[in-house]
């Protein structure tokens, strides 16, 4: 229940700021759709004072007038354009530091207005260019770990968890298939069992729980992502 209560108050947060927000000041003409993801939908068990809603709108073609995106506190907002994505093609796909696997986020995104652009994209994609978009991300997320454990912020540990679970997660993905339905809502314990399906990860079990419990070495951080590494260069 209160799980349930959690994620209704945050539904109707995203409701109200997507109303007030986006579709009174676009028009609704002019978007085709708004998604929201993240930790604070998709797993309470994650989220701390730092969390912030992931949204992402699609506006049909470019804005046929130029005006600022309103200022959402608390929303990482991102802007995408439907026929940018079809005129250069699917598969040559790039959000931020994200491959065209981050469409598969996309599609398993809850749907705030408008109907999901990306849910009919998926068999597009070819598998060896997913896998390579996939393995891009993995390389990236230690490379981002190395530098967050170098450096003290109130926010280390928390940011090594977050980015070292993302790095778990995509190799479950790379050899498992991609779902991250099976990620949304799961305790430590969960998380564990699921990860622990895959042979790379179930070496790496002691790692992965000194993370969720936010009790990891610098050590134990270096020689896990060195591992990871080594790991993607045999893949």
């Amino acid at each position: 229940m209160i799980k349930e209560n959690k994620y209704n108050y945050a539904m109707n947060d995203l409701f109200w700021l997507t109303n007030d927000k986006l579709l009174n000041h676009f028009g609704e003409s002019e978007i085709r759709c708004i998604l929201a993801y993240g930790s604070r939908l998709e797993n309470y068990n994650l989220v701390d004072r730092f969390s912030d809603y992931d949204i992402t709108v699609v506006f049909k073609k470019m804005p046929s007038y130029q005006t600022s995106i309103p200022s959402i506190q608390e929303v990482n907002l991102t802007i995408l354009i439907e026929d940018e994505i079809e005129k250069y093609g699917i598969q040559n796909f790039i959000l931020d530091n994200h491959g065209v696997f981050y469409l598969y986020r996309l599609a398993s995104a809850k749907t705030l207005w408008g109907e999901n652009t990306f849910a009919g994209a998926l068999k597009r994609i070819p598998v060896d260019l997913l896998n390579e978009s996939l393995k891009k991300q993995i390389i990236i997320h230690c490379w981002k770990v190395q530098n967050i454990t170098l450096m003290q912020t109130e926010r280390k540990l928390r940011d090594i968890r977050k980015y070292s679970l993302r790095i778990a997660q995509n190799i479950f993905f790379l050899e498992n298939g991609i779902d991250y339905f099976l990620f949304k809502q799961k305790n430590a314990q969960e998380l564990m069992i699921i990860l622990g399906k895959n042979d790379f990860l179930n070496d790496h079990q002691t790692y992965i729980q000194d993370v969720l419990t936010l009790r990891v070495s610098i050590n134990e951080v270096f020689k896990f992502i060195d591992s990871v590494k080594n790991f993607i260069i045999r893949h």
